[in-house]
């Protein structure tokens, strides 16, 4: 390559870039700021600025005698195998596997097979005098305009049209691999020369027959979950649709194998799809709703069907993607929640009325047990204290002293018996049915004790324990030695017997005697006993 100051350049694989200049050669390596010592392309700035694409995926600009390198951490090439330089002050880079990139303002940008590219291994460029970038990559030839190339680099286009060729249209090779360059070149009448893997190829670019007809492009079928259906009009979906495929052809006889698609589908991919050969699209747990497929098609003559074809579908909704579920579901929940509030306070409320019962039952209790002092302490208090003063008065008498100090004894003794009972009745420890009957014998012994009435007691060894309530214990046994006060002070008997029976249901206990009985009178009905 001759650049404008009439240097001319070469590269090696082996030992870097030469430049002759004034009859006199110089080599560059990487030792002095080459990227790499194997050239694989070259290219001249419209200032003289000269670029290097070395066999490592390097990247150097010569200018002022000085070295600027570009690796991988800089730009996003794997190996720039094309340069070319153009009016605007860009460089483009064809790349073996990332399409084109675009040098310009101290930036690097790709334009690759995202935005229509029908290849992203490009090998060979070559601009036309119509505006065009000619592009030999590794599965045929296509064309670009150089506008759009320019618009896609700076964020204005997301797809690119190209032209590609092929067997049909002449092509013996799809084939460009041009290892280095240049292996394209540009006659002074405008014909392109292109190198392949199997001669070259050359065409006067303004003379290549062209269709500018749209293709027409048609949906063939749609099938939900593998299941064929009929894409006429619009077609309802039950819920639950895992997977959707929609087949599409857009027939072209010339060069089928160059037809290319793009497709959308509503609110599931707004944006178009990347330009793409296999005419199926397959999309998976489509959401709800009305959707809406479109598909567009580019003939191998580069002339797209923006019109495209669509189709359209309803996918219907399980019950909890309805629109009716989320106020019903949020009513729901709120009803749940005011349900729950309710019966927390409930059961704060019943804790608190099981806490004043307990109070008010600890109450009662307490009054009950005052009664008891009262009636079993107090009289027999007031009775010692009685018999204290009568013994007073009987100082001149020694009987009498004597049987007032026994009255005294046996009073004491009762007010003991009173307050054991009170006690036993108060302690929770005795509430079951076997600690009852143990007391209940030992008292009924102990009252017969100073009488002559003999005390019997039939009471079972092996009582099952059942649990007794301390009220309900204490009144059984007040019942109990009222009967043995009535057998002592009314019956005139000789033997007493006391029994008691206990079941998983109720607990028996009766008191009997052979004594006279209750006189006629207190049976008749309306008498209130004794």
């Amino acid at each position: 390559r001759v650049d404008r100051a009439g240097r001319t350049w070469a590269g090696s694989m082996l030992e870097g870039l030469f430049c002759v200049e004034s009859n006199r050669a110089k080599t560059f390596t990487a030792k002095d700021g080459l990227s790499g010592n194997g050239v694989r392309a070259l290219a001249e700035e419209p200032h003289g600025a000269i670029w290097v694409g070395t066999d490592d995926g390097g990247l150097t600009r010569f200018s002022d005698g000085t070295f600027q390198k570009f690796t991988h951490e800089h730009w996003p090439g794997d190996g720039a195998r094309a340069l070319l330089a153009t009016a605007d002050e860009a460089i483009w880079m064809g790349t073996a596997g990332r399409g084109l990139v675009r040098f310009k303002g101290g930036k690097f940008t790709p334009v690759n097979s995202t935005h229509g590219l029908p290849d992203d291994s490009i090998q060979e460029l070559m601009p036309d005098d119509a505006g065009w970038l000619w592009c030999g990559a590794s599965r045929g030839l296509f064309r670009v305009k150089l506008s759009d190339l320019n618009a896609a680099a700076d964020g204005q286009l997301k797809f690119v049209p190209t032209f590609s060729y092929a067997r049909s249209d002449g092509l013996s090779e799809f084939q460009f691999n041009g290892e280095f360059q240049p292996a394209a070149c540009r006659t002074a009448a405008g014909r392109l020369w292109f190198a392949s893997v199997k001669g070259a190829v050359t065409f006067q670019p303004d003379a290549l027959p062209q269709n500018p007809e749209p293709p027409n492009i048609v949906i063939e079928s749609l099938l939900r979950n593998g299941t064929s259906l009929n894409p006429a009009g619009e077609v309802r979906l039950e819920a639950g649709v895992r997977r959707l495929e929609f087949k599409f052809v857009a027939p072209d006889f010339s060069a089928p194998e160059r037809v290319r698609y793009r497709y959308k589908l509503g609110a599931v991919n707004a944006e178009w799809s990347p330009v793409s050969a296999e005419a199926l699209a397959v999309y998976t747990n489509v959401p709800p709703g009305r959707h809406q497929f479109r598909v567009v098609a580019c003939s191998g003559d580069g002339v797209w069907n923006e019109a495209g074809a669509s189709l359209a579908f309803v996918v219907a909704p399980f019950f909890w993607q309805t629109w009716w579920f989320p106020p019903v579901a949020v009513a729901t929940g709120v009803l749940l929640l005011m349900g729950a509030a309710r019966w927390v306070a409930l059961r704060r409320l019943q804790k608190r009325v099981a806490v004043l019962e307990a109070e008010h039952a600890l109450e009662i209790e307490r009054g009950r047990i005052a009664q008891d002092i009262h009636d079993e302490l107090g009289a027999n208090l007031t009775s010692i204290g009685w018999l204290a003063d009568l013994g007073r008065k009987h100082q001149t008498q020694p009987v009498a002293v004597v049987e007032d100090l026994d009255k005294i004894a046996a009073t004491a003794r009762q007010s003991l018996s009173a307050m054991d009972a009170i006690v036993w009745a108060l302690n929770p420890h005795n509430d079951s049915s076997e600690n009852f009957a143990n007391y209940v014998a030992h008292f009924a012994n102990e009252f017969f004790k100073p009488t002559l009435i003999r005390c019997r007691l039939d009471i079972p060894a092996d009582l099952p324990v059942q649990p007794m309530s301390t009220e309900a214990r204490h009144h059984l046994f007040l019942a109990v030695k009222e009967a043995l006060h009535n057998v002592v002070q009314h019956s005139g008997a000789t033997e007493v017997w006391v029994r008691l029976a206990d079941t998983v249901d109720e607990l028996r206990i009766s008191v009997s005697d052979n004594g006279c009985g209750l006189p006629a009178a207190m049976t008749q009905p309306g008498h209130d006993g004794l």
